[in-house]
């Protein structure tokens, strides 16, 4: 295979959306730096490294996590239910939703195991973030050491 040339053109090459392309210039460096601070500087990494950010952030730049239904329990809109037998299982929902306090953003994570939440707010407070999602308190917890090195 025949080796090719690596460097901020071939990161531009795999965002070619007009609206990506100022980000890439002003991100690329950051994002060059660490991975050449971390030794990761074998172009087969860089390459895996821009692909998971080109999955994760299209517009080559930092997103946090949005609420979705994923990740939200949001209230029943009873006044779009005709069926009455439908409008009480939601009123009963919703108020269970606010009694437990489930409502809150990101509450499908608080006590996600996997994501070693274990108190209300977790999920907010560790929601993914970044170029490509660093999600959960392990993760913010070992890349906090990783970046203190």
């Amino acid at each position: 295979m025949q080796s090719m040339g690596w460097g901020l053109g071939v990161v531009l090459a795999m965002f070619p959306e007009s609206n990506s392309k100022k980000n890439v210039v002003k991100y690329f460096p950051l994002v060059e730096a660490a991975l050449n601070d971390f030794g990761l500087v074998d172009t087969k990494v860089k390459l895996v490294s821009y692909a998971s950010i080109r999955a994760e952030s299209a517009g080559f730049r930092p997103i946090a996590e949005q609420i979705s239904k994923l990740n939200t329990l949001r209230p029943v809109e009873v006044s779009n239910l005709k069926n009455p037998n439908l409008r009480d299982l939601a009123e009963i929902s919703n108020t269970l939703l606010r009694q437990y306090r489930l409502d809150n953003k990101f509450g499908l994570y608080d006590y996600r195991k996997t994501l070693d939440h274990h108190a209300r707010g977790d999920g907010e407070r560790y929601k993914g973030r970044g170029f490509i999602q660093l999600t959960g308190r392990s993760n913010y917890l070992q890349f906090s050491k990783t970046l203190k090195h």
